[in-house]
């Protein structure tokens, strides 16, 4: 495979993953499915976290980690572990379009206040996911495979 494909792939995993997500996050702005906005916006006993960064953050991670190992299996560039920072950076940058969606039929209370706050959960969440598409990455993308037909 080479790497011009390798790249489009990687952003066509991306793009379907953004778009499943911006579609999730507006069926939960929908009056019909009241019941997952409430589960979205749950928070634990603690009262500091919730089931948002499920559906936000790790779920995604997850899928792109997977695809970007899968893709880096399959070539002979090991140049999909540099597409993490992007990756995870896409992720994290659909929050605010999150709010947005959310915003206009409840309050969304994990969304900062301040522009401090906001910059310490993009940075915090940045990290975290990541983590994950590394990980992932190299979990599922240890070895090239030149037989592969990807």
């Amino acid at each position: 495979m080479t790497l011009k494909r390798q790249v489009l792939l990687i952003f066509v995993g991306y793009a379907a993953v953004a778009g499943g997500e911006i579609v999730l996050h507006w069926l939960f702005a929908q009056p019909y499915c009241r019941v997952l906005l409430e589960l979205y916006l749950a928070r634990n006993a603690a009262g500091n976290s919730g089931m948002y960064f499920i559906t936000d953050l790790i779920l995604p991670a997850c899928l792109l980690g997977y695809w970007n190992g899968r893709l880096s299996r399959c070539a002979a560039s090991q140049c999909a572990k540099w597409f993490a920072i992007p990756l995870a950076a896409g992720i994290v940058g659909l929050y605010p379009v999150y709010d947005v969606l959310i915003r206009r039929v409840s309050f969304v209370w994990w969304w900062p206040r301040t522009p401090a706050a906001a910059v310490y959960l993009f940075i915090v969440n940045l990290a975290f996911a990541a983590g994950i598409i590394v990980w992932l990455t190299n979990s599922y993308g240890k070895t090239y495979d030149p037989e592969h037909r990807g």
